[in-house]
């Protein structure tokens, strides 16, 4: 596939695809009959994924005068009575204890919602929480208010608090008015979705059972047509798997286009939790996420040792590949299979255009980047996937530095390291 015919397929599938809608499931047969089309062959691999729909959220200011606010219910974060619940606001600034302190029986205001956040609002008491998504200085008729969703990790130790999300100028217009009392309103449910990963396979021809994952996400998130993030990606992707298709490999190449990346990572991590020996087999990773912007810069994130960022960077300069890079964790699917081990490279591109909005259309993107980012990937992939065993450049290791980065990443507690009392 050369840039043109990529960037025929980006606009095909660009479509509002949300991880477990039948629109995800629309995009999976578009790439499954792509890769038919070609003579090839895909399985699609269900996994189940948590999902929730917000039927009504309002907020309104009582006092010291009345007025509404616009809102977007926090999916997954619970329900409330019907008729809402009427309480004091309480401004927990970042949502630490000790700024939560008085927050008990109160609809609790924070500046953000991390993990933690959540995790202190829950323990204070407060029967809801506000937050906001955006700059003070968009317009609300162009700007969406953020639909957030509280995932698995959120809530599985400590609960279920009623959430509501506004713009952050209407935040900033709620101080400092200041209202002293609020109603909320949230009725939501909560259940479960289907998801699923395009998986295809080339194997090897010399070395079967050595693997190469090569990765790319192919939901999009609620908002915008998903072009950059991620048919883009996906694009690539195919045109890769094109390649093998037609130079048969020495190791086994396994393509994976992956679902509900946008709500966790799922689809990868669902491969990585399902495939343990596969994994374990693995010797190289390439995710492509978000490619292709007509203006913009390359990035290049290597989850790995300092030496696998020499050798790739070696390979740039050496086809006149220029790009950013960054020793550090993907956040895309290929950091499900760097936290078992297998060196990874992100390759991406940066610029103007429209992820996580309405406006992630195709309209930005061309065709010449594409083919250059996937020019790029090829020379990464042949070195790995068409040498000699005992030539593997990107040797399977993931240095203690890097390992604790990814255990930071997906919250994990790392292991105890072994001392002479635990032997």
């Amino acid at each position: 596939m050369n840039g043109r015919e990529q960037l025929d397929f980006i606009y095909r599938l660009s479509f509002n695809r949300f991880g477990g809608t039948e629109n995800e499931l629309r995009a999976a047969k578009l790439i499954l009959s792509e890769i038919e089309a070609r003579g090839g062959s895909a399985t699609l691999e269900e996994f189940p994924i948590l999902a929730g729909e917000v039927t009504k959220a309002t907020l309104t200011v009582t006092e010291p005068e009345e007025y509404t606010i616009p809102v977007m219910g926090v999916v997954r974060s619970g329900a409330l009575p019907e008729g809402g619940v009427e309480a004091e606001l309480y401004l927990g600034e970042s949502g630490t204890k000790e700024d939560l302190t008085d927050a008990k029986g109160k609809v609790v205001l924070v500046d953000n919602l991390r993990q933690e956040t959540y995790k202190n609002l829950v323990e204070s008491g407060a029967v809801a929480f506000l937050c906001h998504s955006g700059r003070y200085d968009e317009d609300s008729a162009r700007t969406d208010i953020e639909r957030k969703f509280l995932r698995e990790n959120f809530t599985k130790d400590v609960g279920h608090l009623p959430g509501l999300c506004m713009h952050s100028h209407d935040a900033i217009k709620l101080v400092q008015s200041g209202a002293t009392k609020v109603k909320v309103e949230l009725e939501a449910t909560m259940g479960e979705n289907t998801s699923r990963n395009v998986v295809a396979e080339i194997k090897g021809s010399k070395y079967p059972e050595q693997i190469v994952f090569m990765t790319a996400h192919y939901d999009s998130t609620w908002y915008g047509l998903g072009a950059w993030d991620n048919a883009s990606g996906s694009a690539n992707l195919l045109a890769m798997y094109e390649h093998f298709l037609c130079s048969p490999p020495l190791r086994t190449v396994r393509f994976i286009w992956c679902g509900a990346e946008e709500q966790g990572l799922l689809g990868s991590k669902h491969h990585a939790n399902t495939h343990e020996e596969d994994v374990k087999n693995a010797v190289f990773c390439i995710n492509f996420d978000m490619t292709g912007t007509a203006y913009g810069s390359n990035l290049t994130m290597i989850t790995g040792t300092e030496e696998l960022q020499n050798k790739v960077k070696e390979l740039s300069l050496g086809i006149g590949y220029t790009s950013k890079y960054s020793r550090n964790v993907h956040s895309s699917d290929s950091a499900p299979f760097a936290l078992r081990g297998v060196p990874t490279v992100g390759v991406a591109r940066d610029g103007q255009a429209g992820g996580h909005s309405r406006y992630d259309v195709p309209a930005p993107l061309a065709a010449e980047p594409l083919s250059r980012c996937v020019k790029f990937a090829k020379c990464l992939a042949e070195v790995t996937v068409n040498c000699e065993d005992s030539e593997i450049p990107y040797k399977r290791e993931m240095p203690e530095d890097m390992m604790e980065k990814l255990y930071k990443y997906f919250r994990i507690e790392p292991p105890k390291k072994e001392t002479e009392d635990t032997k």
